[in-house]
C-alpha cells in the first residue's frame, strides 16, 4: 500500500546571459543536519526518524480504521500515511548509497530495512484494506475527481498484489515468499558483479597477464572489451561470462519463487503480476510490442552485422574474421568511430566543462519552461561530502520550485551512479500547505587531480546529466493532492519518458547540442567536425542496438513467465538464435550477469517502450522547434505536473491529440532508427 520512490527512475529562445549564481555569497550558513534535517545532525538520527515515523504510522493506522467508510479523510490518511514512512525510507535509501562514513551508511540502512519491514506489515493489514475497500465501494466514491481515484486504486493495488485477498496462512506465505524473492534478487545481484575464479595452473597464459591473481587463482572481473588483441577479447568474455552453477541456481530459486508466489496471490505469472500496474497491463501486450518492432529491426540490424564483418576485415590480426562475435562489438564500434572521425575524445571534453554545461542546460530549462537554475546556499552539516552542490529551481516571480543536491564524482564509499533519489516530493498536505520537491542525483564524472582545473566531461557524462535532470525535472513540477502519485511515482514504462526524450532527443537534436558545447577556454561553439564525432556515437549501428534490447527484454518477459521448465541456458540460447542476427556462444551464459532480471523483473521492456513515446512526443511538439516555449508549457502542463495520478494513456494523448497503439509506438521506434542511420557515415549504410 505504500510507494517508495525508485532511484531509478525541456523548453522560447534561448537567453544569453548567465543564470546559474550563487544567492548568498557564503556556500556555508548556520549548522543543521543532512538535508537540513535537525536530527541527521548526527547518525543517531536515522533511529530517531524511524521511531517517530513508527510512532506516528501507529497513530494514523488506527485513525484510518475508525473513519466511516465514506470519509475522503480515508484516502487523505492512507497518503499521510504514506508520506510519514516515505519520507524516512527515501532519504536513508538514499545516504546509504552515497554517505562516505560507515556508521551513517550502516544507521541509514537499519533505518531502511525497518521501515520496509513495517511496511509489508502494513501492506498485509486486513483492518487497513478493509477499511479501503468499503471507502471504493461507497457511492459517493464515484463522483471523487481522477486523482483521488488513481491514488486509491494505486493503494487498492497494493494490497492485492500482497495477498491481502488471501486466509491468515496464505497471506503469511505470501509475505514469507516474497522475503525469500528479495533475498534471491539481492544475492543474484551481488554475485553478478563477482570475478570469475580460475585455477592459475589451467589458466591461459594472455588471462594470467592482465588480471590481478594470488597463489592459486586468476581473477577475470570483466570482458576486455576495447582491446586491439582479439584473442583477450575472446578469453576474457568467455571466462567472465561462463556457465557458473553457483549463480544459476540463485536465479532458478529466484523464478521459482516469484513463480510460487504469483500462483498463491492467484496470478498467472510473475509477468502477469508485474505488470498489472504497468501501461501495458498484461504480458501479451509486451510481446505483441517487442515482436513487431524486431520484425521491423532485425532485418536491418543484420544488415549492420554484415557492414561489421567488412569493417573487421580492415583490421589486421583478428581471429575468426569472417565471423563477429560478442566480444567484437564494442571493439569494432570504437576502431571505426576512430577512423571515421578526426576529432579525439579529449578535444570533445574541451567543449563540456561542467559549469558551463549546468548553465547552458539552465538556460534550455529556461527557454522551454520559464525556470532558473542556481546554485543555492548550503547549511553547514547539510551535505554528505565537499563535492556536492546545491541547486534551485525557481519560476518566474523567483519563488522556489525545488531543491536538488548534484553528486558529481565517483567515490570508493559512494554506491551508485547515474541515478536519480527522490527525497520528498511535491504535494499539497492536508493543512493546505505546499511540500516541495528535494532530490538527489549521483553522476561518476571524471574529477580532476587539481580543485583549480576544470570538470571536462566525456559527452557520455552529458548525456547521463540530461538523462538524470529529464527525471527531476518530472519531480520538480509534480503537484498533486497525493504524494503517492507524485513526480516519477507513476509506472515503470511511463517513468522514462522526461529521462528519454532530455538526452536522446532534445541532447541529440543539432540547435539543442551547439548551443550546449562551448568551448571552456575560447568560447567557441561547437565546430562541425566535433559535432559530426558526437553524431557518430549516436548512430553508428542503431538497429543492432535497438534489437538487443528488444532481445533483453523479450528474455526478461519470457524468464517471469513461467517456473523454468527446462535448463536456463537453453530458454537463453533459444531466445538469442531467434532474435539476435550473431550466432550463440555455447558453454556461456551472459543472463547470469543480467542483474537487471531482479531489479525490473518482467519490466525490463520500459525503456523501449517510453522511448516510443518519447519519439512521438519530440515529433508532435518539439521537432519543429526544440525551445519552444508554448510545447514546454503544454508539455509540463499535460504530463509532467501530474506525475502518477492520472492515467498515462490519457496524457500521452491529450498531448499527442490522439491515443497511440501498439503499432503506432512500433512505426515511431522504426523511424527513429532510420532517422539515426540516415545520419550514419555511408560506409555504415547497407
Amino acid at each position: 500500500m505504500l510507494r517508495f520512490t525508485a532511484r531509478s527512475l525541456a523548453r522560447r529562445a534561448l537567453i544569453s546571459r548567465p543564470i546559474i549564481r550563487s544567492l548568498t555569497t557564503s556556500r556555508y550558513l548556520s549548522a543543521n543536519g543532512l538535508y537540513d534535517i535537525p536530527e541527521l545532525e548526527k547518525k543517531e538520527g536515522f533511529t530517531v526518524l524511524t521511531k517517530d515515523a513508527l510512532k506516528k504510522g501507529a497513530t494514523i493506522v488506527d485513525r484510518i480504521i475508525t473513519h466511516p467508510s465514506d470519509s475522503i479523510e480515508i484516502l487523505k490518511d492512507f497518503d499521510e500515511l504514506s508520506t510519514v514512512l516515505c519520507k524516512v525510507a527515501d532519504v536513508s535509501e538514499c545516504i546509504r548509497q552515497v554517505h562516505p562514513d560507515d556508521e551513517y551508511t550502516n544507521s541509514a540502512h537499519s533505518a531502511n530495512t525497518s521501515i520496509n519491514n513495517y511496511v509489508e506489515q502494513l501492506n498485509t493489514n486486513p483492518a487497513l484494506y478493509g477499511s479501503l475497500k468499503a471507502f471504493m465501494e461507497h457511492e459517493g466514491y464515484a463522483n471523487l475527481d481522477d486523482e483521488a481515484k488513481q491514488a486509491a486504486a494505486q493503494f487498492m493495488e497494493d494490497f492485492k498484489v500482497s495477498g491481502i485477498h488471501l486466509d491468515d496462512d496464505t497471506r503469511a506465505k505470501c509475505v514469507q515468499l516474497h522475503g525469500q524473492a528479495l533475498a534471491y534478487g539481492q544475492s543474484l545481484v551481488y554475485n553478478s558483479f563477482l570475478p570469475t575464479r580460475l585455477l592459475k595452473e589451467r589458466c591461459p597464459t594472455i588471462l594470467k597477464n592482465n588480471f590481478k591473481s594470488d597463489s592459486n587463482l586468476v581473477f577475470v572481473t570483466h570482458p576486455v572489451t576495447y582491446s586491439e588483441d582479439s584473442e583477450l577479447r575472446a578469453m576474457s568474455y568467455l571466462a567472465y561470462y561462463g556457465y557458473n552453477p553457483s549463480i544459476n541456481d540463485v536465479l532458478v530459486s529466484l523464478l521459482n519463487t516469484r513463480q510460487e508466489l504469483a500462483d498463491t496471490i492467484g496470478y498467472k505469472s510473475h509477468a502477469h503480476r508485474s505488470l498489472a500496474t504497468m501501461m501495458a497491463k498484461k504480458p501479451g501486450t509486451v510481446e505483441n510490442f517487442l515482436e513487431k518492432l524486431s520484425e521491423k529491426v532485425y532485418p536491418i540490424a543484420k544488415s549492420e552485422i554484415g557492414k561489421m564483418l567488412e569493417l573487421k576485415a580492415s583490421v589486421p590480426n583478428q581471429i575468426d574474421p569472417k565471423t563477429i562475435h560478442p566480444w567484437d562489438l564494442a571493439f569494432l564500434e570504437k576502431t571505426y568511430r576512430e577512423q571515421l572521425s578526426m576529432v579525439k575524445q579529449t578535444e570533445v571534453s574541451q567543449y563540456f566543462e561542467l559549469d558551463g554545461c549546468m548553465e547552458r542546460l539552465g538556460e534550455l530549462l529556461n527557454a522551454l519552461f520559464g525556470v532558473k537554475l542556481l546554485k543555492g546556499s548550503v547549511k553547514d552539516g547539510e551535505l554528505w561530502h565537499d563535492d556536492i552542490e546545491k541547486y534551485v529551481v525557481v519560476d518566474e516571480n523567483s519563488q522556489l520550485l525545488g531543491t536538488i543536491y548534484f553528486d558529481f564524482f565517483p567515490r570508493s564509499t559512494k554506491g551508485v551512479y547515474n541515478c536519480h533519489f527522490t527525497i520528498q516530493v511535491g504535494r499539497e498536505t492536508s493543512s493546505g500547505e505546499s511540500e516541495l520537491p528535494i532530490i538527489t542525483l549521483c553522476f561518476d564524472f571524471p574529477k580532476p587531480e587539481r580543485n583549480d582545473a576544470p570538470v571536462l566531461l566525456p559527452f557520455e557524462a552529458v548525456d547521463n546529466l540530461f538523462h538524470e535532470m529529464g527525471h527531476a525535472m518530472h519531480t520538480i513540477f509534480g503537484r498533486t493532492k497525493y504524494q503517492t502519485v507524485s513526480g516519477t511515482r507513476c509506472s515503470t514504462d511511463f517513468a522514462e519518458v522526461p529521462s528519454i526524450l532530455m538526452n536522446e532527443y532534445f541532447l541529440k537534436d543539432t540547435r539543442v547540442l551547439e548551443r550546449v558545447g562551448v568551448h571552456h577556454k575560447t568560447g567557441r561553439s561547437l565546430p562541425n567536425e566535433v559535432m559530426r564525432n558526437i553524431k557518430l556515437s549516436a548512430s553508428l549501428f542503431p538497429a543492432l542496438e535497438t534489437q538487443t534490447q528488444v532481445f533483453y527484454a523479450l528474455y526478461d518477459q519470457m524468464a517471469h513467465l513461467s517456473a523454468p521448465n527446462e535448463s536456463t541456458q537453453t530458454t537463453f540460447r533459444n531466445i538469442y538464435n531467434k532474435y539476435m542476427p550473431m550466432q550463440y556462444i555455447e558453454q556461456t551464459a551472459w543472463y547470469l550477469r543480467f542483474h537487471h532480471l531482479h531489479g525490473y523483473g518482467a519490466r525490463y521492456y520500459s525503456y523501449l517502450w517510453s522511448r516510443a513515446i518519447a519519439a512521438m512526443i519530440w515529433e508532435t511538439c518539439f521537432k519543429e522547434n526544440p525551445f519552444s516555449r508554448e510545447m514546454g508549457e503544454k508539455y509540463r502542463r499535460e504530463l509532467l505536473q501530474y506525475g502518477g495520478s492520472r492515467d498515462p494513456w490519457e496524457m500521452v494523448a491529450k498531448i499527442l491529440g490522439h491515443q497511440p497503439s501498439v503499432d503506432d509506438m512500433v512505426e515511431a521506434l522504426a523511424k527513429d532508427v532510420m532517422q539515426r542511420k540516415r545520419s550514419a557515415p555511408s560506409i555504415l549504410v547497407a
